[in-house]
């Protein structure tokens, strides 16, 4: 009984933790399991989605998500099928964000 009541009180520990937790396993190189890596794509708001080019069967996609006011980086694959899964293969790493001036030239033809 000691034991279910304390893996109970683990449990709960790690998920109101949940962002301190995996912010210091990406700080310390610590591969995160494939379900960490699912909920911290999915289960946090998202400050930026890129959706790649779909392929025959999934999506490649990159996912930007702020804890505790660091961005975390995820690249997976959204199934595009109901018989295909999300992968969640690659690990998480930190992000900035950059802003640049980019100029552009553009040559138009005109008569003459």
């Amino acid at each position: 009984m000691i034991d279910l009541e304390k893996a109970k009180i683990d449990k709960d520990y790690y998920w109101e933790n949940f962002e301190d937790i995996m912010l210091a396993k990406i700080d310390a190189g610590k591969k995160l399991t494939t379900d960490e890596i699912r909920s911290v794509a999915l289960d946090y708001d998202s400050v930026e989605e890129i959706q790649g080019e779909s392929l025959r069967w999934v999506q490649p996609i990159t996912t930007i998500v702020e804890l505790h006011d660091r961005y975390i980086c995820i690249k997976w694959y959204r199934g595009l099928t109901e018989m295909q899964e999300d992968e969640f293969d690659e690990q998480p790493y930190e992000v900035k964000p950059v802003t640049r001036t980019e100029t552009i030239t553009v040559t138009d033809w005109e008569r003459v």
